[in-house]
């Protein structure tokens, strides 16, 4: 190893891909570095060569390569176009002049106005979520901060997003002109895999390209582009290309012989645990996940809520125990658990979560997590879709159909029986709850289990109403839809409605979040709702608190617990209604007082967008916890004060 070479070898995932695909790291430094990451030299080498070769068509028919001529607008939106972009995400920003100019008689592009940036990104975010493509979002600089709330739950959610910002002209710069900043790279670079500022106006294409290549290879997330103002309107000519030409693959396999020495543990385990990620769901490997399930009778849960935004196997399945517990009642103990692109919940303070007789296996394409926390016993770079199919054929190779049946009498068996106690624990819970007032979060859930269509896509930004998602509703690939964010910087919710409704233009979409959250990001979704026709109903748990943030805090046998009085966390007087907010902007509502008015008001909402109208419904929740019956709060007036 050389010394640069040696000197890079602790460097991140992320800065290893961009240098490479920069052409600032040639090929043999790259694979040093993955070797140092935790690569076999073999995946090293598989990996490399799926990052350098873009996946081409069989056949290209216009060929790679269209030479275009005009204004750095109209380039943008030709490579815009290559990039599979319909949607574009943006506001009234002066520099976009001939990016708008350029999209006015277009009939495959539209123009997706957003009032605010932050609503605006997390529009794109649920559009990209719920489409599984990149979306592009354009701004102004100055409104550029307004974009971080979303970008960073972006990158927690390693999820693909472009967000292009102006910068001020370039033969101004240095000048402190009219909302010029320094750098608003350094701003951005925290939250994204590539940031950059465009230099010449002929690169806008290749700048453009390069964005989006950076977004959608592992480890995926957003990327920042800044483009000096007057790069717009200089006329030049350049070369536009289909995404196609420089889409990477993905299709990255483990050592057969670990796969194989994985299919042994397996085999061997006493009690094994599947762990299921978001790359499970980002790569399509649900299927594969449930039958090795099947096969070898796996447990199977997925991370808690703040370490994944997608449900990656079906809810309902008898094997489904639902998020991962430090404290787990079933299976007590685990002797191998296999992670298939999850994230692992790292420690409380000192405390493992994991046990460490745990033997850990990780599979995944991004190695940042792999090994952090927790030793693992292997942790192999690999798409988890392929690892799972060479899985089950080598678990099968090794299996005797008398392992399988005892498998199935004894592990499967014992989780069924599990999940039937604890299914009917909560049914007890749920008729306890059944006529209380304000209405329980379960009485919601309920009804909208027989209320929504069985392909409805939820988008979810709930804390005290979680378990809604994670009890009663049934997800999985081919049916019912949910995402959230595991970044869960608030305000998400109701603009990645929005945006999942435009990428499911034929799904039921709801928009499940509560008072305080919707309070968060501001009622400017609305807006768009009512402005582009999307039927959204949006469910707003209405309990005046943030009950999940207050029992953290006085969990912790605070001051605040011991006298009775929330800080911070209690959110009324006012008591807001939020359906004269919805009226506003021209949407109907009801208010739900009771648990009794639940089930008509939903159908009426529910029939309101089938006939194409948005429809938000304000349900009056219960608090639970300690402190649920404070209303107390530090009180100020600064009208008694001014008459003081």
């Amino acid at each position: 190893m050389n010394p640069e070479e040696n000197a890079n070898s602790s460097v991140s995932m992320k800065e290893s891909v961009r240098d490479f695909l920069q052409g600032n790291l040639n090929r043999r430094s790259f694979l040093t570095r993955l070797t140092a990451l935790g690569f076999t030299a073999a995946a090293a080498q598989n990996f490399s060569q799926a990052l350098a070769a873009p996946k081409l068509p069989a056949s290209p028919v216009d060929g790679p390569v269209s030479r275009v001529q005009g204004n750095g607008g109209a380039i943008l939106v030709e490579q815009l176009k290559q990039c599979g972009v319909e949607f574009i995400f943006g506001n009234p920003s002066s520099h976009n002049g001939p990016l708008f100019d350029a999209l006015i008689d277009r009939k495959d592009m539209h123009m997706i106005l957003g009032v605010n940036e932050n609503t605006l990104t997390a529009i794109a975010d649920g559009y990209g979520k719920a489409s599984g493509k990149t979306p592009f979002v354009t701004v102004s600089r100055p409104g550029f901060p307004n974009t971080m709330t979303h970008i960073y739950n972006g990158f927690k959610d390693q999820t693909p997003l472009i967000v292009c910002a102006d910068q001020i002209d370039e033969v101004a710069r240095g000048r402190h002109g009219n909302q010029e900043t320094d750098d608003l790279l350094q701003a951005a670079e925290p939250f994204t895999q590539w940031t950059w500022e465009s230099r010449r106006p002929e690169n806008l294409a290749e700048d453009l390209r390069r964005a989006f290549k950076f977004s959608s290879t592992f480890p995926r997330g957003p990327v920042f582009l800044s483009i000096p103002r007057d790069f717009q309107f200089v006329e030049t000519e350049v070369d536009v290309i289909d995404m196609k030409y420089f889409t990477h693959s993905n299709e990255v396999r483990a050592d057969q012989g670990l796969v194989e020495e994985v299919a042994d543990l397996l085999v061997q385990a006493e009690s094994p645990l599947l762990y299921v990620g978001d790359e499970v769901h980002m790569l399509g490997a649900e299927k594969e996940a449930v039958e090795l399930a099947e096969l070898l009778s796996l447990p199977v849960v997925q991370p808690p809520e703040n370490f994944r935004w997608s449900n990656s196997f079906p809810t309902d399945h008898t094997l489904y125990l639902g998020d991962y517990k430090g404290i787990m009642r079933y299976p007590a103990s685990v002797d191998v658990l296999l992670n298939l692109g999850g994230r692992l919940r790292p420690h409380e303070g000192l405390t493992p979560l994991i046990s460490r007789q745990t033997k850990i296996v990780q599979i995944s394409l991004n190695t940042e997590g792999m090994g952090r926390v927790y030793p693992s016993l292997l942790s192999l770079p690999a798409n988890v879709k392929l690892f799972a199919q060479d899985l089950i054929e080598a678990v099968r190779s090794r299996a005797s159909k008398s392992d399988i049946q005892g498998w199935r009498e004894t592990r499967r068996a014992a989780t069924e029986t599990f999940k039937g106690r604890s299914q009917k624990s909560f049914d007890r819970v749920v008729q306890q709850r059944w006529s209380q007032r304000p209405t329980s979060v379960e009485r919601l859930g309920m009804e909208l289990k027989d209320a929504l269509d069985p392909n409805a896509f939820i988008v979810q930004e709930m804390d005290s109403g979680e378990v809604i998602v994670d009890r009663i509703l049934s997800f999985a690939q081919d049916r019912m839809g949910h995402i959230s964010t595991a970044g869960v910087a608030l305000g998400w919710s109701l603009g990645a409605s929005v945006g999942a409704k435009i990428a499911l233009p034929d799904r039921q979409v709801v928009a499940m979040l509560g008072d305080g959250a919707f309070m968060f990001g501001g009622s400017q979704a609305l807006w768009n709702m009512q402005r582009y026709q999307v039927p959204v109903l949006t469910i707003v748990l209405n309990n005046h608190a943030y009950d999940g943030e207050r029992n953290r805090i006085w969990g912790r046998g605070t001051l605040q617990g011991k006298q009775g009085k929330d800080m911070t966390c209690y959110l009324g007087d006012p008591d807001i209604d939020f359906t004269h907010l919805a009226k506003a902007y021209g949407i109907s509502g009801a208010k739900v007082n009771s648990p009794d008015e639940l089930k008509a008001a939903l159908k009426k909402g529910i029939e309101a967008t089938r006939s194409g109208e948005p429809y938000l419904l304000d349900v009056e929740t219960a608090r639970r916890g300690p402190g649920a019956e404070s209303t107390w709060y530090p009180s100020y007036s600064v009208a008694e004060r001014s008459k003081g």
